[in-house]
């Protein structure tokens, strides 16, 4: 399920996103964003307006809640 998730994620940018610029780790795993950029900014605009973590933010986002 997760890679379907990053999977989606890649066809609405068309790009690959890099956590950290880690394309292959020692496990041969990329560290790939969960979140498209569009969630980021939500997720920006989430702890901004109502004064959450970021971590919180995120999660919010990444569920579409707003």
């Amino acid at each position: 399920m997760r890679n379907d998730k990053l999977q989606t994620a890649r066809h609405v940018t068309g790009e690959r996103r890099f956590f950290l610029d880690v394309r292959q780790s020692a496990t041969g795993v990329s560290w790939e964003h969960r979140l498209t950029e569009r969630q980021d900014m939500a997720a920006l605009a989430i702890a901004q307006g109502y004064g959450v973590p970021d971590i919180v933010a995120r999660v919010l986002a990444g569920r579409a809640i707003t």
